[in-house]
């Protein structure tokens, strides 16, 4: 059978074929599958029903502090 592009929905339930074996897609898995399949990533989809203002300066500057620790981030 040739892989199909999108998960089938039986159910409420979502499931995939890889290879011979047919496997259930439920929580982050499903969002990862689905992503991957327009060709985006978690990180690029915006959350519904954020202001600015929810969000924290001090988590920002936690985040690079450890970004700049680990090397991922340049300081700038």
């Amino acid at each position: 059978m040739q892989p199909y592009s999108v998960p089938i929905s039986l159910r409420g339930r979502y499931f995939y074929r890889s290879g011979s074996v047919k496997q259930e897609l439920t929580g982050a898995a499903l969002n990862e599958f689905l992503l991957e399949r327009i060709g985006k990533k978690w990180d690029s989809v915006p959350v519904p029903n954020v202001q600015v203002e929810d969000l924290k300066a001090d988590v920002f500057t936690f985040f690079k502090e450890k970004g700049i620790k680990s090397g991922v981030v340049c300081e700038r």
